[in-house]
């Protein structure tokens, strides 16, 4: 359910390759492919690191 939730609030922002990512989750988890589902949380993991200071930035120019 959460990666479900995620693809649409990375699509959102703009975070186009983490809602990819979730999307993958999301079926990876689906069809109980539990070494796929770790394998794409570490990446996905790594990837809202990235993304999560970019929208900080974003929002703080915007409230500027």
């Amino acid at each position: 359910r959460e990666a479900h939730d995620l693809v649409a609030i990375a699509g959102n922002v703009g975070g186009m390759r983490l809602s990819a990512l979730a999307r993958q989750l999301q079926h990876a988890c689906q069809s109980g492919d539990g070494a796929k589902s770790r394998a794409v949380a570490a990446v996905l993991a790594a990837e809202a690191e990235a993304l999560v200071p970019l929208i900080r930035d974003y929002q703080a120019a915007k409230a500027a």
